[in-house]
């Protein structure tokens, strides 16, 4: 609050600037307020009292209407805070019942799945779904000769991985892409299509060597997949830089029928997310993310 003319500061005698509404005293910088604040225990805020209706003036009324305002914005603050956890609380409750049914999805196809974390990038990005008894993948092709990573949602696991890798270069709209991985990826004669080995050592992986003609499903069966799968695109000629490996039996064991917090899935579930397909593109450490057309 402005002081008037002639009035001195309470701590250093200076020409007062500000009149304290808690306790009237007068300061003339910040730093003199500050310290006022300290030294006399001051809160700096006006006090909220009764006025007759007699003693009210203009002063008052403008107290009055900032004291008004001032609740208005601590009530729809804590509106928005409420509303936003509470529909924090739903989304999280609808993902883990997603979540639960394509897990039982992927024991009956003998997969291991492994969720990340809620707020991890890779658990973000995952928009797997299940329809009809049908999964379709996020998956993401990795091709290491660019350290190009290429994104694509809802990818029918009916579909050969062949048809899968042409599906997602047809949809996908930008001209960059199409140029660095035309001239080696022309043909996928040239390629092998291999899976990281979960279980092998981060200084030593291994891989397994996938079918391009057989079906998505088929090739990440018995494996352990890390929210949704990595392929990596190899050409030929580079095929002798990867240890491979064979694959294992492995049986995947239904212990996931309870979520905490949730009733006992049941078999026929049909759950399914409301996103359009679509292809992400990241360049090396610098991302940027393509919709496709």
């Amino acid at each position: 609050m402005v002081t008037d003319a002639g009035e001195t500061c309470c701590l250093c005698s200076n020409a007062a600037n500000y009149r304290c509404p808690s306790c009237d005293r007068k300061t003339c910088s910040l730093g003199c307020v500050t310290e006022h604040k300290n030294r006399f225990g001051c809160c700096g805020r006006r006090g909220v009292s009764y006025v007759p209706i007699s003693e009210m003036t203009t002063e008052t009324l403008t107290r009055d209407i900032a004291l008004l305002d001032e609740t208005a914005r601590v009530i729809e603050s804590t509106s928005r805070a409420f509303i936003q956890r509470h529909m924090e609380a739903a989304a999280t409750a609808s993902k883990r019942v997603k979540m639960g049914v394509l897990r039982k999805c992927c024991v009956e196809r003998n997969i291991e799945l492994i969720s990340c974390p809620p707020m991890l990038v890779r658990h973000l990005k995952n928009y797997t779904s299940v329809r009809k008894n049908n999964v379709y993948w996020t998956v993401e092709w990795y091709f290491p000769q660019q350290d190009l990573v290429l994104f694509e949602r809802r990818v029918n696991e009916r579909l050969t991985l062949s048809q899968a890798i042409d599906k997602a270069f047809e949809r996908t709209t930008e001209v960059r892409l199409h140029q660095e991985l035309s001239q080696d990826y022309a043909s996928l004669d040239n390629v092998v299509v291999l899976l990281k080995d979960l279980d092998s050592p981060p200084k030593s992986p291994k891989h397994f060597l996938c079918d391009l003609d057989g079906t998505l499903r088929d090739n990440i069966s018995h494996t352990k997949i890390l929210e949704f799968p990595r392929f990596e695109i190899v050409l030929k000629k580079d095929l002798h830089l990867y240890k491979l490996t064979d694959r294992r039996q492995l049986e995947v064991k239904d212990d996931t029928t309870e979520i905490p917090g949730n009733k006992k899935l049941k078999d026929n579930t049909d759950e399914s997310t409301t996103q359009n397909g679509a292809v992400n593109c990241n360049y090396g450490p610098n991302k940027s993310n393509l919709a496709a057309s």
